[in-house]
């Protein structure tokens, strides 16, 4: 393809349909509501099915912002809800961190409790199991006087037909900027076992309570659909290799000090910013 070409291929197109559709329907189906008095467009239940590597909402109304995702993921290696480095890029986790503790470092509770080493074992020695799944929202979140509630409950890994499925299940999920970093996020974990694994990446399904788009990203989310796949923008990342996972899954041996290279394409990748 010519470089003046801006014209997606195939490929590029099935993959930003799989994240347009779910984007459509709540333009068009969402009914109004009003939790904490903040204005919403909600879908009720919502459920959703991407294919493998369909990871990205980049739209050229959403902006997205692939360098404060490359920070954010390394936020979330290290584990730590304590950290404020990454304050200086989003505006939000100050905000949070000003009136209470900060809970949605899901890091924390993949990574540095080592619920996906077990999920890793327990497929491991039963590929069939049901049971490697990760628990991320908590009952003494609910009863925190904290700005910060996760909006994910859980995880589930399943290897199927040669490939490792996952499913999310959330209690909520911004279309805008939730859905955003949650998708690239949750799929590079999934991507993370998969490797760990040695089986193919397979689908990643979403279930939410509430799918919804704040009265503040109304215009935002019309121009998206308005816009339609035609107005997504490719985002390429290295796909992960063994020595990648292995050295993500023990980040907290490396932080900053994790090697780089062509052993290490994606963490390579993720380090061209330092958190």
């Amino acid at each position: 393809m010519d470089s003046t070409d801006t014209r997606l291929t195939s490929q590029q197109l099935l993959l930003a349909s799989d994240v347009w559709a779910p984007l459509h329907r709540l333009h068009r189906f969402g009914s109004t509501v009003s939790p904490r008095g903040q204005v919403v467009r909600e879908l009720e239940n919502f459920s959703y099915t991407f294919m493998p590597w369909a990871r990205y909402s980049a739209f050229t109304a959403r902006k997205f912002k692939v360098d404060y995702l490359k920070r954010e993921f390394q936020w979330y290696l290290g584990g730590n809800n304590d950290d404020d480095r990454i304050d200086k890029y989003a505006k939000t986790w100050a905000d949070i961190r000003a009136r209470g503790p900060v809970n949605s470092n899901y890091g924390q509770y993949l990574f540095r409790d080592k619920q996906l080493m077990y999920v890793i074992d327990q497929l491991k020695a039963d590929p069939d199991s049901r049971r490697a799944s990760a628990v991320i929202l908590q009952p003494r979140h609910l009863r925190l006087d904290s700005a910060d509630t996760p909006c994910t409950y859980s995880m589930n890994f399943r290897i199927r037909d040669g490939s490792l499925k996952c499913s999310v299940h959330m209690r909520s999920q911004d279309a805008i900027f939730g859905m955003g970093n949650d998708l690239p996020t949750f799929s590079f974990i999934q991507e993370i076992v998969a490797v760990a694994l040695g089986v193919e990446l397979g689908t990643l399904h979403m279930s939410v309570d509430s799918f919804h788009v704040y009265e503040r990203h109304f215009k935002m989310l019309e121009s998206i659909v308005l816009g339609g796949c035609q107005s997504f923008e490719p985002v390429e990342t290295p796909r992960m290799t063994l020595c990648d996972t292995s050295v993500m899954l023990n980040w907290d041996k490396w932080q900053d000090d994790a090697p780089v290279g062509s052993a290490f394409p994606f963490i390579s990748w993720l380090k061209e910013l330092s958190l």
